[in-house]
């Protein structure tokens, strides 16, 4: 599904949704891994999102907003997302 925002916007208003007819086709054309704050910024500045596996934990499906922290010893990435940015 794709959806778009409702015009003029309020409390509880949905949006107009509609299925996907064509997917576009994305193709990695380099790949590499990147570890640290500081390098994941510069990555992202020079060529765009990057993925990053984490270990989605019960604490993390129970989180509901705010800056999430979670430090395990032994971390198990079992999802990947997509890291678009940092800041506000």
């Amino acid at each position: 599904m794709n959806c778009a925002p409702p015009r003029g916007v309020k409390p509880g208003d949905k949006g107009n949704c509609w299925a996907q007819k064509r997917y576009p086709t994305w193709k990695v054309k380099e790949f590499g891994i990147v570890a640290g704050a500081d390098k994941m910024k510069a990555e992202i500045f020079a060529r765009g999102p990057i993925s990053c596996g984490i270990d989605a934990t019960e604490k993390l499906e129970a989180y509901t907003g705010g800056i999430y922290e979670q430090v395990r010893l032994v971390p198990l990435p079992n999802h990947e997302i997509s890291v678009v940015g940092w800041g506000v």
